[in-house]
């Protein structure tokens, strides 16, 4: 995984966007 930096940003901003609380 930590050779895909973009895979895992990809993953972060779909899990922030699932949350409300990220925003």
């Amino acid at each position: 995984h930590l050779n895909s930096p973009v895979l895992t940003t990809q993953l972060v901003r779909r899990y922030a966007d699932a949350a409300p609380e990220g925003k």
